[in-house]
């Protein structure tokens, strides 16, 4: 819950400032607002048959990065760990905007929307953004023993 701490700032020791722009006598106790963190955790595969579901045969997002935002000022990049995830930690509650890199997804990949996440001092946001990805026909690409989804071929890899 937000609440006020009081520190004593020659408790800090001489190689401790303090981070605020005020004045804070060595002598006496500075009251400061504080409020517990919280963390964003941002997973994301690559959606061969578009149906937002995560299915086993489907590839996780590894190595894509996603923005994460926080009003106009505040902005973090994280790159997806080889399970697709990553967890950005200590940010402050509220809401937030996550959204992909364009020049980090894979190449036959559709830009996903932007989701929103909210989170509460404390409390841990999970965001999962299915990636959809560009199916090429079977009259224009692909062999008869192609991996198939509705007579197309789902593709997901880069060679």
């Amino acid at each position: 819950d937000p609440g006020n701490v009081v520190v004593d700032v020659r408790s800090l020791g001489s190689d401790y400032l303090p981070m605020a722009d005020i004045p804070v006598p060595v002598d006496r106790y500075l009251e400061i607002g504080v409020e517990r963190g919280a963390s964003i955790r941002v997973s994301a595969f690559l959606d061969r048959d578009d149906d937002g579901e995560w299915d086993p045969d489907e590839l996780a997002a590894g190595g894509v990065r996603f923005v994460l935002k926080r009003g106009e000022s505040q902005a973090w990049e994280v790159a997806l760990g080889a399970d697709g995830s990553a967890t950005l930690s200590s940010v402050r509650p509220g809401t937030y905007v996550v959204s992909a890199v364009v020049e980090s997804l894979p190449r036959r990949a559709i830009q996903p929307p932007w989701h929103p996440v909210v989170v509460r001092g404390g409390d841990a946001g999970d965001v999962l953004i299915a990636i959809p990805m560009r199916q090429i026909r079977f009259t224009e690409f692909g062999e008869t023993g192609s991996d198939c989804v509705n007579d197309t071929v789902a593709c997901d890899d880069d060679d």
